[in-house]
């Protein structure tokens, strides 16, 4: 017969391992939660192909075909976005300004005249003007057909509402690379910007754990370090870091 004493100590040290199970298989999003980027680095097919191979050329190849990748917004972060992931992906550019397309398109970048003709894509990075940014989901998101839509703006709940209310199959991921200069414009653009800078991302209502995945991975790639918040803690942290030197002046 186990004395009772050493049957509560046994039980009590199976309690106590308990939570540290629970913490480390939360997927929900967490006030700041760091994904081990070993987890996301090879970049899968929003459409559920198998596992990515070196292909031929620029393109990295998923499965039987080649990740797509539309860049929506070719100034400084997006044209940084664009030179950074076609090295091994097929990388699609559109703007609304034609010098930056121009600009764009003599770099190497594929470019479309429309916003609409970035997809069919397995991701688009919408890199946006703050204001143009959720017109531009309202825009792609009916006709996304898997595609991740991320957004890389600097304020996150108008895209967190938005996705409350985009339809049921879209895919939304808020990201924000925390990264940039005092230069503008397609002509800034540098495809080293991110490399160990933060990339956060904010899960919405429309991201499942392919399109986080998805998210993480393309910023695992351009060399970015993931951290995963919720919209509120992210638009807190951004206004104490405007505030900040304001009350400093």
């Amino acid at each position: 017969m186990v004395p009772r004493r050493a049957d509560r100590a046994r039980r009590g040290r199976r309690r106590r391992r308990r939570p540290a199970c629970r913490g480390a298989s939360q997927s929900g999003p967490r006030a700041l939660r760091r994904i081990p980027i070993a987890q996301l680095r090879q970049l899968p097919s929003a459409h559920g192909c198998g596992p990515a191979r070196r292909a031929r050329g620029r393109a990295h190849r998923t499965g039987r075909r080649a990740v797509r990748i539309g860049v929506a917004g070719l100034g400084l972060i997006g044209g940084s976005l664009a030179l950074a992931l076609r090295g091994t992906h097929e990388v699609t550019g559109y703007d609304t300004d034609e010098r930056a397309r121009a600009a764009a398109k003599a770099d190497g970048i594929r470019i479309v005249t429309r916003l609409d003709e970035l997809l069919p894509a397995d991701a688009v990075l919408v890199a946006t003007p703050i204001p143009a940014i959720v017109p531009a989901l309202e825009r792609l998101a009916p006709h996304s057909d898997g595609a991740v839509l991320i957004d890389t703006g600097s304020l996150k709940r108008a895209v967190a509402d938005y996705a409350a209310r985009a339809p049921a199959a879209t895919r939304i991921v808020g990201g924000h690379p925390m990264a940039g200069t005092t230069s503008a414009g397609f002509s800034a653009a540098d495809p080293s910007l991110f490399r160990g800078r933060a990339f956060l991302l904010v899960p919405t209502a429309r991201s499942d754990d392919a399109a986080m995945t998805v998210a993480g991975a393309i910023a695992g790639e351009i060399g970015a370090v993931v951290t995963v918040c919720s919209a509120d803690v992210h638009d807190r942290a951004m206004a104490r870091l405007v505030a900040g030197p304001l009350a400093a002046a």
